[in-house]
């Protein structure tokens, strides 16, 4: 973020809607990167928490990139700001994902809801090459169990069934990966891990 001449805007907003499970915080992270926006994002329940920090201008551009986003089955019903709190003097160095809150919940709550395999995640099924041949429990962000597994909210690999899963180090570079179409993939596994 450049934070020269320019005036330091925070914000501090819940995004509602059908969020979680589906990728929404690691496209949430590149659109802060691609805006030069830093902060944070964090599962909260069934929404998503986000505090954005940058000029006006970067903070308004990356708002309006997640009021739409393009992630299939992405529905954002609302975006509420909230008051700052103790976070108003905090100078943010990036932006990351950060570990869920599971505080309380505050308006409608949305769960998350099973997908259809991605043609991807098809594709590496028939692909003899691909390190997920013939894996029946494929899936990446796009695609996959999510409400069969799910234990209790925020939507995060330990709420879920697949907790007991350790991931293999292939599968946790994927996860942690910027990019990755299982860049925070709770479902993430392959025949090693999963």
């Amino acid at each position: 973020m450049d934070k020269g001449e320019s005036k330091i805007c925070n914000r501090r907003i819940v995004v509602r809607g059908h969020l979680q499970g589906i990728g929404f915080r690691p496209y949430t992270a590149r659109m802060a990167k691609k805006h030069g926006v830093c902060g944070y994002i964090r599962n909260s329940w069934g929404n998503v928490e986000i505090f954005a920090q940058g000029t006006e201008e970067q903070v308004t551009a990356f708002l309006n990139d997640i009021k739409e986003p393009k992630l299939a089955f992405a529905f954002v019903e609302e975006i509420e700001e909230l008051a700052l709190g103790d976070l108003e003097g905090r100078i943010f160095d990036g932006f990351r994902i950060e570990e869920s809150n599971s505080g309380e919940v505050d308006g409608p709550v949305y769960i998350p809801v099973d997908l259809p395999i991605c043609e991807s995640c098809a594709a590496e099924l028939e692909n003899t090459e691909d390190r997920r041949f013939s894996y029946p429990l494929n899936s990446c962000v796009a695609c996959g169990p999510r409400f069969s597994i799910i234990r209790r909210l925020p939507y995060d690999r330990e709420n879920t069934s697949m907790d007991v899963f350790e991931m293999c180090p292939e599968c946790k570079k994927e996860y942690t990966t910027m990019g990755s179409r299982r860049h925070h993939a709770q479902t993430i596994g392959c025949k090693e891990c999963g």
